[in-house]
Order: C-alpha cells, then structure tokens, then sequence
C-alpha cells in the first residue's frame, strides 16, 4: 500500500543518515592510511589500519544501531502513527550495522587499489541483489508485506557486507 511504501522509505532515509554517523570517518580516513602504508612500502602495516578501521566502525554502527531501535520503539507509533515501523525497527538496525561495515569494506578495497571492487561493493551489489529478490518474489505471484521487504532488504545488505569481507580477505 502507498502507506507501507512511505513507512519505508521514511525507515531508510532515517538509517542512511545513521550509517553516515555509524562510519565515524572511517571510510575516508582508511583510503588515505592504506594507500599512504602501500605507497611507502609498507602493505603488510595496511592490515591494522583496516582491523582498527573495522573496530571503530564497528562500534559506532552498533551505537548507532541501539539509537536507532531505541527512537523507533519509542517514537515509532506515536510519532509516526505505525506499527509496522516499530515491528521492523530491529532489522533496519542491523541493515544500519551491515552497510556501514559494507562500505567501509568497499573503502578498504579502494585503498588497496581494488577499484572494480570498491565499485561493486558500495552498494550495486546489494541494491542487484535486493531487486533480484523482489522479482524471485513478484514472477511467484506472491503478496508481499512491508515487513518482508525490510528482511529481504537487510539479507542483500549482509550477503553483500560478508562478499565484500571475502573480497578484503
């Protein structure tokens, strides 16, 4: 329903801006420590920075993730008149967790010169993978509901996050 379409996409918006606080810099800040360590010759050193980057980024998406649920269960009915927005608050927290890591890992590769990679990861592969999903579902001819549409989203960002990890090695 159009309703369900809004909640969603009010869900999202509000998650992409805590993914950008849950970064912590991290994105930007790993690109010029990898390629600073490759470029005076110290590739096996780039290895810590990304762990470092990982912990931090890591950290701060599961705070931003706790923020999130927490405002959602909170504010979610009063503010926004709907519970489908509360039902599903705990996954987008985990797709707020798994897209920060992706893109950082996206990030990582950049550094280490993978740009076909990077490009892949910063988020084709998951939006690919989201929209092969939702055909899977629609040539079924199966009703879908908003809460499926938010774990099926949140599957393609952690199948996403866990290739590009692979790709980072």
């Amino acid at each position: 329903s159009p309703e369900e379409v809004g909640i969603f996409f009010l869900m999202i918006s509000i998650a992409s801006v805590a993914v950008l606080f849950a970064q912590a810099g991290q994105n930007q800040a790993a690109v010029r420590f990898i390629a600073r360590l490759r470029g005076q010759g110290l590739a096996a050193s780039a290895g810590s920075v990304v762990i470092k980057a990982f912990l931090i980024a890591g950290s701060a998406s599961l705070m931003m993730a706790v923020c999130y649920a927490f405002f959602v269960e909170l504010l979610g009915y009063p503010l926004f008149h709907s519970e489908l927005m509360v039902v599903g608050s705990l996954w987008v927290a985990a797709w707020i967790v798994l897209n920060a890591l992706r893109a950082l890992a996206a990030e990582c590769l950049r550094g280490l010169e993978e740009i076909r990679l990077a490009t892949l990861f910063e988020g084709l592969f998951s939006s690919l993978l989201f929209a092969l999903l939702l055909l899977f579902v629609w040539l079924n001819r199966q009703d879908i509901s908003l809460y499926q549409v938010i774990v099926i989203t949140t599957c393609s960002a952690l199948l996403s996050m866990l290739f590009a990890l692979y790709s980072l090695g």
